[in-house]
């Protein structure tokens, strides 16, 4: 049987120490009322968090690059919040947008979040 609370303490630590700092975004609308149509600013919610980041996904056929579809970023398990509902990450002046989120959660025990983005 695997241990997977061991295995997301082996996968936090592997992303900390090759990853570097990304910061995640989303953005949420208030609830203004109606009678306040100018007051419909959206509110920006972020977390600091560690990302690992993997090559650019490709997809070869015969050594020919067909196309560019992205990049995967993985974060430890231990970022604190539901990941899924972030759009946005940052990377230093870099802006992606999450196009995918997946949670590495064998037997149901968060191991690591796995995110597709696009630029």
């Amino acid at each position: 049987m695997v241990d997977v609370a061991a295995l997301a303490v082996v996968a936090t630590r592997l992303i900390t120490e090759n990853g570097r700092t990304v910061t995640l975004r989303k953005r949420t609308e208030p609830a203004s009322p109606s009678s306040e149509p100018w007051n419909d600013a959206d509110t920006i919610s972020t977390v600091s968090t560690t990302g690992a980041f993997t090559l650019d996904l490709s997809a070869l056929v015969g050594g020919t690059l067909l196309r560019r579809a992205g990049r995967e970023c993985y974060v430890p398990a231990g970022a604190g919040t539901d990941l899924e509902s972030y759009s946005e990450l940052l990377d230093g002046s870099t802006i992606y947008k999450i196009a995918d989120v997946e949670r590495i959660a064998p037997n149901d025990i968060l191991v690591a979040w796995r995110l597709i983005l696009e630029r």
